[in-house]
């Protein structure tokens, strides 16, 4: 899995600074790897959903494992998975796109 470092260290004007994010393509075996260790090494916050392009995420409470069949089998357009993991809040959002799976990390400010 090939993740590109899109980090901004550059401050808003308006705001603080954008959090570290990296993003990815991956391929069914990817996602299987990443909820796998998901499930192993971090401490899962929510799991959300978003079925269609113009809904909004679901507030449904998902487990990581129903949230992974749903995905892989394009019951719905998209992930959005929060966790912490080494002192830090995380998310991880997934997204189907024609050619794969993308994937954006995100690691929240304290």
């Amino acid at each position: 899995m090939n993740i590109r470092d899109n980090q901004n260290n550059s401050l808003l004007s308006d705001g603080p600074p954008m959090p570290e994010m990296c993003e990815a393509l991956l391929s069914p075996r990817d996602v299987d790897a990443l909820f796998q260790d998901l499930a192993s090494c971090t401490s899962i916050l929510s799991v959300q959903e978003k079925g269609s392009e113009t809904g909004c995420a679901e507030d449904t409470v998902l487990t990581l494992a129903t949230a992974q069949q749903r995905l892989l089998s394009h019951s719905v357009r998209a992930v959005q998975i929060r966790y912490r993991y080494d002192n830090h809040d995380w998310s991880d959002t997934l997204i189907h796109l024609p050619d794969g799976i993308r994937l954006v990390r995100c690691q929240h400010p304290e």
